[in-house]
């Protein structure tokens, strides 16, 4: 691991338990799991949402959901 991903690891946002199980479980079982975008980029689609105030987001060719959920926990309920 380089000093660049070292860096981006410490000060992203903690993974949360169901994106953790998601992550794993399709490390499992999928064998493309290398498809998923990551805790990193991830976090940082989480905090675009969350700086635009998104409402609404629309994800085109989801893998098994893993970025969709980053999006969707940035959102309000009534989003």
């Amino acid at each position: 691991m380089n000093q660049a991903d070292r860096y981006t690891e410490l000060y992203s946002m903690e993974e949360a338990p169901l994106l953790k199980a998601l992550r794993e479980e399709t490390g499992r079982k999928l064998e493309y799991d290398d498809m998923l975008c990551g805790p990193v980029v991830g976090s940082l689609l989480q905090l675009l949402a969350r700086m635009i105030s998104a409402r609404t987001v629309l994800e085109i060719g989801t893998f098994t959901g893993y970025s969709a959920l980053h999006m969707a926990m940035a959102i309000p309920a009534d989003g």
